[in-house]
């Protein structure tokens, strides 16, 4: 494997000085399971809109800094992870501690295999799909097909 084909852990100099990310989590997959336990967190902790969550994390960052919708939305849909004082602040907000935010490793549902697809139960008969990956058109056309009820 060259060093370009290798999966980039994040590392310190993403979150600043207190980072706990590891590098046995690649990067794309920390991000989506960041945002995965911001969001599970804050509908647990009864915050009813992001800017809710931002306000409240906000009070426990240093004066001049701030945070606001757009971050925790960028938080949640896994483009980008906070910075230290970000993290804490974000920690605090959500009344648990920063190791319950940060993914130190790899669990059996979050794989860099399984990153582009979600799935969830929606009732005992029921799952909700989420797809999010680059397929050739007639992959994508059985697919829709099959959501359909159509036989491909």
């Amino acid at each position: 494997m060259t060093e370009k084909q290798k999966p980039r852990g994040l590392g310190v100099q993403h979150l600043g000085a207190t980072s706990d990310f590891s590098s046995a989590v690649p990067r794309e997959v920390a991000l989506v399971e960041f945002g995965r336990r911001v969001q599970k967190f804050m509908v647990e902790k009864g915050f009813t809109s992001q800017a809710d969550l931002a306000r409240k994390a906000s009070q426990f960052l240093p004066e001049g800094k701030s945070f606001n919708r757009d971050t925790i939305s960028k938080y949640i849909k896994g483009i980008t992870l906070p910075r230290a004082a970000h993290l804490s602040a974000l920690a605090k907000a959500l009344d648990v501690a920063e190791d319950e935010l940060v993914p130190k490793q790899l669990s059996k549902t979050t794989t860099p295999e399984t990153v582009a697809v979600n799935v969830s139960t929606v009732d005992e008969d029921t799952a909700w799909l989420r797809i999010n990956q680059a397929v050739p058109w007639s992959t994508a056309v059985k697919i829709l097909a099959l959501l359909k009820g159509e036989d491909g």
